[in-house]
């Protein structure tokens, strides 16, 4: 007989939601990331389709299968904007989100 292993193949589950009231010119999004069997390892954020930007958790230590995050997005033009939020677990397992939020 073998051993019993895990085999995880499921994506973190990601919920970004925005803070109110937002700044002028800008928004606060508190981000909650969790995956079952893992440990998040990584998170990064897409404002508008421009380069990935690094985020860590609020504890600043990728150490549990549930971590938050909070950014805050400023100096943004008046408009809707979309932000993908992206984050992988300690097996490779990437989750997605995303949302728009206007900025008036």
């Amino acid at each position: 007989l073998s051993s019993q292993f895990l085999i995880d193949n499921a994506a973190p589950e990601v919920l970004p939601a925005l803070k109110n009231p937002p700044p002028k010119g800008g928004a606060i999004v508190e981000i909650t990331t969790e995956d079952t069997f893992s440990i998040i390892r990584s998170a990064e954020y897409i404002l508008d389709g421009e380069e990935p930007v690094g985020i860590f958790p609020r504890d600043f230590l990728f150490d549990a299968g549930k971590e938050t995050f909070q950014i805050e997005l400023t100096g943004l033009n008046p408009g809707t904007h979309s932000l993908i939020v992206n984050t992988t677990d300690d097996r490779g397992n990437r989750g997605t989100a995303q949302t728009t939020f206007d900025v008036e």
